[in-house]
């Protein structure tokens, strides 16, 4: 956002700071057990949304002419960037099913 002049938003952040407060607050106790559902559910929802975040560089490929965006955006590489991230979260989170599903 930096990089298109788009100032930081304070409630944004405080936004985001509260929702990870209340996601520790209902995870955290599955967190800390071996094979808990919280981990699993939590490996759930990271995967989701990196696989949208892999959407969205498609779509903003497709729609953002390349002289109208900054030199430091490189659509398929954040693409790429996002495919790797999902495929490590991918492997942890059917570790974590097997082990939470069978429980």
């Amino acid at each position: 956002m930096g990089g298109l002049g788009i100032p930081q938003s304070g409630v944004r952040k405080t936004s985001a700071w509260l929702m990870e407060k209340a996601a520790l607050v209902k995870l955290g106790p599955d967190l800390k057990k071996d094979g808990g559902f919280g981990l699993f559910q939590s490996l759930e929802g990271l995967a989701l949304g990196i696989k949208g975040k892999e959407k969205l560089w498609q779509a903003l490929a497709l729609l953002i002419l390349p002289d109208f965006m900054p030199e430091n955006f490189d659509f398929p590489l954040l693409e790429k960037r996002a495919v790797g991230q999902h495929a490590k979260v991918e492997e942890q989170r059917l570790l974590a099913a097997s082990k939470a599903l069978r429980s």
